[in-house]
């Protein structure tokens, strides 16, 4: 999933990951897919079983200097939130899920529903058996 949203001309800036063993072992997958370091990898105990609200204020709280960020986290909170972005109702983001939202800003604390769409949700299966 990593080499995929890097073939749709993604570009990423830093990762900002859930602490638990399995987000954080995506995270790293994406890391190297992205050339990032792994001291790119924020770890973020905010989102770990986080509500969308939570999630939102993790997002409102990164850094302005950031332009594309890939966010690592759980269920139910993260497909909760990306519904917040979307007209089309998910019921449900598996794992591995690539959901990418977009939204022109100055700052990530005004980063919201109001300024930001669902650009394009990618799901494990169209892809891979």
């Amino acid at each position: 999933m990593a080499t995929l949203l890097k073939g749709k001309g993604a570009e990423l800036d830093k990762i900002v990951c859930s602490p638990a063993n399995r987000a954080l072992t995506t995270a790293k997958f994406f890391a190297n897919a992205f050339e990032l370091p792994e001291a790119e990898i924020l770890h973020e105990e905010r989102i770990y079983e986080a509500y969308p609200e939570e999630i939102q204020g993790v997002i409102e709280s990164f850094n302005d200097d950031w332009n594309q960020v890939a966010l690592f986290g759980h269920n139910p909170g993260f497909t909760s939130l990306a519904n917040q972005y979307t007209t089309e109702y998910i019921q449900n983001m598996p794992t591995c899920c690539i959901v990418q939202i977009s939204g022109i800003i100055d700052s990530w604390k005004k980063f919201s529903s109001d300024n930001a769409t669902l650009r394009a949700i990618y799901f494990p299966k169209q892809y891979f058996d």
